[in-house]
């Protein structure tokens, strides 16, 4: 805080004498510091009497001519302007980075009450489905082909794969025995992955691809990549009623703090209906869908955001009725070996 106030005091002081906007700038700067050390705010009016006062020991604010007066309390009080303003801008951007990591907190807390309860439920449910799936296989290759029974067997089949699938999904969403990611080059993964989702897309469903980055390496898994794109491709599918284009995009950005090497953001975008906001707030939780009549287990975003957490990854969603949704990943760039 002194050093805050005695820069302050000397830049008051300097705009003061000589009205220059670069003065102003670096106030800003020390508005931005004074939240970084968690000053409050009512110790600002303090800092700026102290200012004020050495201004005023000096004989800044008493010119020889009443306008020039008035301009030196007038510079006076819009280097307090720019200070409070700065400071209220940081202070919100600090108040916006809590809430959001006390969001992400709750989610860790919810995935990690659905992992101690994952592990034990999951295996009962295997211990079902194994003798469920394997004589139902074993009944059908016996049953005459096209018979009702046969039918009947098939659908039993099906469903035990389903249920399967959904039990994968719950332990992927609790991150039990999933291994740790690794730096590895990711717009080659990203290339593969997209050409195998090609291969097994419905006919109406197109995936344009575009790369703007070079060979930076992200903290990552290829089985886990392939399951993000499969689990957003799939709701981008659905949102646009099972035809259309999803555009997936790679892009390098710079670090918002200005330091180190930035971050690689995946994108993955539909012209669907899009998703109203009290929508939109739940989208990533585990079994919240609005696509259960057609199949959906609310499992894909969960899934999407529980990979995320392990890699180090920030999750967003841009989305609003009408407009279509892009779901955003962005991977802070590992340094070079």
């Amino acid at each position: 805080m002194r050093d805050e106030g005695g820069a302050y005091a000397a830049l008051m002081r300097n705009y003061i004498l000589k009205g220059e906007e670069a003065d102003l700038l670096r106030i800003e700067d020390i508005g931005a510091a004074l939240v970084a050390d968690a000053v409050p705010l009512v110790e600002l009016s303090g800092l700026h009497e102290q200012a004020l006062l050495g201004a005023a020991g000096e004989g800044l604010l008493h010119a020889s001519t009443p306008d020039a007066t008035m301009e030196a309390i007038r510079r006076s009080s819009a280097c307090l302007s720019e200070l409070m303003i700065a400071y209220s801008i940081a202070d919100a951007k600090r108040q916006a980075l809590l809430e959001r990591e006390r969001r992400l907190d709750a989610d860790r807390q919810r995935l990690e009450s659905l992992g101690q309860m994952a592990g034990g439920v999951c295996h009962e449910i295997n211990n079902l489905l194994q003798p469920i799936l394997g004589l139902s296989e074993l009944v059908l290759e016996d049953a005459e082909p096209g018979s009702e029974a046969a039918r009947n067997l098939a659908m039993i089949v099906e469903c035990s794969v389903q249920a399967a699938a959904i039990v994968r999904g719950i332990l992927t969403t609790a991150r039990q025995d999933t291994p740790a990611p690794r730096a590895l080059v990711f717009a080659p993964l990203l290339r593969n992955t997209v050409d195998f989702l090609k291969a097994i897309l419905p006919p109406g469903v197109e995936i344009a691809l575009s790369i703007e980055c070079g060979e930076e390496s992200v903290l990552c898994e290829e089985a886990e990549l392939s399951q993000i794109l499969l689990n957003l491709v799939r709701n981008a599918s659905r949102a646009m009623g099972g035809a259309g284009t999803v555009a997936v995009s790679l892009v390098h950005r710079a670090d918002p703090e200005g330091t180190g090497p930035g971050l690689l953001r995946l994108s993955v975008s539909d012209t669907g209906s899009g998703m109203a906001p009290d929508v939109a707030e739940r989208a990533f939780h585990p079994f919240f869908t609005t696509h259960a009549s057609a199949g959906g287990s609310g499992l894909g975003l969960s899934i999407v955001m529980a990979i995320a957490l392990a890699w180090g990854a920030r999750l967003g969603i841009d989305t609003d009725l009408g407009r279509g949704t892009s779901i955003t990943l962005d991977l802070p760039v590992q340094p070079a070996a």
